[in-house]
């Protein structure tokens, strides 16, 4: 038996149309089905099984925002029961409230764990047992997925809408060692998106280094005609940010996956997505695991850390990096003294660009316009405005480089009683994978001293990397990226700062390109770049991206 009906909505607010069940006249309302927030502008169908063997009652909820907005549409149409279900001409039974439910023996500002214990309610989906039985983790995206009475889903709600969805099947192997449950997309009977989502329920706020591990398969319909992407919901947003996606063809192969979340504010949910264009095809993910994602707590610190205000204890190279270790900002909020800190949200500040290699570092916000390539996010705001530096190497010859020159800085000997280190924040991404090199350059030497070198594939996220500095003479930084020697190979950098003992001299200023944005202040421009109408220059690579890189809109 199956309640159908088509809606259409342009709400992109998750539950702004639901259906509920009850069975009792004025009885509780059951959620059957809500719509998860994605508006197109097409009806969609909703089919729901009908699993009460007795008399039921079905209501139809739509939800405004509560503010008039006349262009707000929730619509419905085609409502109907298939020929096996039987229409009921009475009564409901009257609603009679029990009262056998035990007293739930905790506060209102508490969990019930299924021990019966009571821990405070934030403890709920913070990555750290507080229960003694585990339970306020259950429900909390951290699944095998298998079919033990406290596992099922873990939390992972399928809210698709159209002609697929997501469900537990056994997972297709010829291993008897192997087997077991995963989360699949499947066909539903729905008419219209080829898209398949589920998501998790509110979790809570995390820690700057908390990263997802899980395996997915693939297996047929590249080049996009099917794709698998993780998305973040941050609290009270409609609108999901990518965090990692694939589209090509994987051959059928169980791979491994770890990707970055970063410090996320309480009430953030993760969501897998499914995209099915063509028939005869996979997808499927399995073993989510969770890793640095509970926030520190208080304790006595020890050598080489510092306090914060909530009385965790971090590394003091971690303050003033740009990123949240303490979990409430603090080793970020008194940075003044610190030297030559970028995070490139107006241009370059105190880096240049250099004359003598091949290319030039972009400047750029959100993610690029070939999947799987670069961040989606930036490091600094962990979202699509903020900006960041990237190179896209598939455009460059085998073994070009891009260099990027620092600021000038005094001697900093290893008799110095703080060390001065360089922190840097890399993205590195593709199947083929572009060499980052980062070199110091001591005043008055021909040579430059390789202090780290980047190569292997990377993590999809941002990483930190903290470089001591020792010499007697003044020196700068030069962040270089060569080009792999395939077209799936990137990098970007982000939030560059220096350790307080860094002794600042001056900020280069050359014949390089300017540091207002990526375009060069000189009247000739090179075989490499494009010269806009006011006479700057911007790499070629820039003409035509649907961005306009020129003052005066001339390379659009």
């Amino acid at each position: 038996c199956l309640l159908r009906f088509h809606y259409f909505t342009n709400i992109k607010e998750a539950g702004n149309l639901q259906v509920f069940s009850r069975d009792q006249k004025n009885g509780p309302w059951t959620q059957v089905w809500r719509h998860n927030g994605q508006s197109n502008y097409w009806w969609e169908r909703v089919e729901i099984v009908v699993t009460d063997t007795s008399h039921v009652q079905y209501i139809i909820q739509a939800k405004s925002d509560g503010q008039s907005n006349s262009k707000e549409i929730v619509a419905i149409d085609d409502v109907s029961f298939s020929g096996s279900c039987a229409s009921f001409e009475g009564q409901l039974p009257p609603y009679e409230k029990t009262t056998t439910v035990a007293p739930n023996p905790c506060r209102d500002d508490e969990f019930r764990c299924l021990s019966d214990e009571c821990v405070l309610a934030e403890s709920k989906c913070d990555f750290k047992f507080d229960c003694t039985d585990q339970s306020d983790e259950f429900e909390c995206a951290e699944c095998e997925f298998e079919a033990e009475a406290h596992v099922g889903t873990c939390g992972w709600v399928d809210v698709s809408t159209g002609k697929y969805g997501w469900d537990l099947v056994e997972r297709p192997t010829k291993s008897e060692s192997d087997l077991g449950w995963v989360m699949a997309v499947v066909d539903r009977l729905g008419e219209t998106s080829d898209v398949a989502n589920i998501e998790t329920g509110p979790l809570y706020q995390v820690a700057a280094d908390c990263k997802v591990e899980f395996r997915y398969l693939k297996d047929g319909g590249g080049e996009g005609k099917t794709k698998l992407s993780l998305l973040i919901y941050d609290a009270n947003s409609t609108e999901p940010e990518v965090i990692w996606s694939q589209e090509n063809d994987m051959s059928g192969i169980w791979l491994l996956k770890k990707v970055g979340i970063g410090a996320r504010e309480k009430n953030w949910r993760i969501a897998m997505e499914g995209l099915k264009t063509v028939d005869n095809t996979t997808l499927l993910f399995d073993s989510m695991h969770f890793t640095n994602c509970s926030l520190p707590v208080p304790e006595e610190c020890q050598a080489g850390q510092k306090q914060c205000k909530n009385g965790v204890c971090v590394a003091t190279e971690q303050f003033c990096d740009f990123s949240n270790d303490c979990g409430d900002w603090s080793d970020e909020f008194e940075c003044d003294s610190y030297p030559s800190r970028c995070n490139f949200e107006e241009g370059l500040c105190g880096f240049v660009q250099a004359d003598t290699d091949d290319f030039d570092w972009v400047w750029r916000t959100g993610s690029t316009d070939i999947d799987g390539l670069g961040p989606d996010e930036d490091h600094t705001y962990g979202n699509t405005t903020g900006h960041y530096l990237f190179i896209e190497p598939s455009e460059e010859a085998i073994d070009s480089i891009a260099r990027l020159i620092g600021p000038s800085f005094k001697a900093a000997t290893a008799n110095s009683q703080d060390n001065c280190n360089v922190r840097i924040w890399f993205h590195m991404h593709g199947g083929d994978i572009t060499q980052l090199n980062i070199y110091r350059h001591d005043e008055g030497t021909p040579t430059d001293t390789l202090l780290r070198t980047i190569s292997s594939e990377q993590e999809y996220a941002w990483m930190e990397a903290i470089l001591k500095i020792e010499t007697n003479t003044n020196w700068h930084i030069i962040i270089e990226a060569k080009r792999s020697m395939g077209p799936m190979g990137d990098v970007s950098i982000d939030d560059i700062s220096f350790s307080k003992t860094c002794n600042l001299i001056w900020t280069p200023s050359t014949t390089s390109p300017s540091t207002d944005t990526t375009s060069h202040q000189s009247g000739n421009c090179n075989e490499n770049q494009f010269k806009c109408g006011d006479g700057t220059c911007i790499s070629a690579t820039q003409v035509c991206d649907f961005k306009s890189q020129c003052k005066d809109d001339s390379d659009e």
